[in-house]
């Protein structure tokens, strides 16, 4: 079976051309981007074609039909998982936003000048327990102007029937939703990482070196064009 199976890719690409892999690696960056805009119905029409397309330019591909509802059944087995990995990584993205969100309107408020003050907010604070009435109806406009609130994501807590596009891509394109994990949540991360670790770090060299001419932080703040 795994002869097959490996045989068959094989002749996938073995068998085309320069221009077949110039338009299989521009479908696949297509696929990507419809995945990532949760565009099922193009990637579908855009796979149909060129499925329809490798048939009818490659008579020479041999297809052993018998595994094909196997490969069906395993690729939808890893299209399941793919979905419940993304599913609760998506979760924990968006719960720490929302932690970085309630620190930040915290520091808005109080800094516009808004009475009372509110103080610290622990990560597992309730805001509806901590923050007055009015405080918090601005909350709820703040996460609106952040744009945590949408018409895809219309509360806090995410809910299945809200994201089901967002599964669905998950689940059918899987190849290209690992790629883009890769290549957005690894390489890129990593390079606005290490984006903001420099930037953390020059600006804190040049909060010391002030330091030593008598420049606090707060006057720092005060005194700006």
């Amino acid at each position: 079976m795994w002869e097959a199976i490996t045989g068959f890719f094989g002749a996938f690409f073995i068998l085309g051309g320069f221009w077949f892999y110039v338009l299989f690696l521009a479908y696949f960056g297509g696929l990507v981007a419809l995945a990532d805009y949760e565009q099922n119905t193009w990637a579908a029409i855009v796979t149909a074609v060129l499925v329809f397309g490798v048939f009818q330019f490659n008579p020479l591909l041999v297809v052993n039909w018998h595994l094909v509802p196997w490969f069906l059944l395993g690729y939808a087995v890893c299209g399941i998982m793919m979905s419940y990995v993304k599913w609760i990584a998506y979760l924990k993205r968006r719960a720490q936003r929302y932690a970085d969100l309630k620190e930040a309107f915290r520091e808005a408020w109080n800094g516009g000048g808004g009475e009372p003050k509110i103080h610290r907010i622990e990560k597992s604070t309730s805001m509806k327990e901590h923050l007055t009435v009015d405080q918090f109806k601005e909350f709820g406009r703040y996460l609106n102007r952040e744009n945590f609130l949408t018409s895809k994501e219309k509360r806090i807590i995410p809910q299945w029937s809200d994201r089901y596009s967002k599964l669905v891509s998950w689940s059918l394109w899987w190849p290209a939703v690992i790629f883009w994990m890769v290549a957005n949540d690894y390489v890129i991360g990593s390079f606005h990482w290490a984006v903001r670790k420099t930037r953390r770090y020059y600006e804190a060299l040049a909060a010391k070196i002030f330091a030593i001419v008598g420049v606090s932080a707060e006057e720092n703040d005060e005194i700006r064009y």
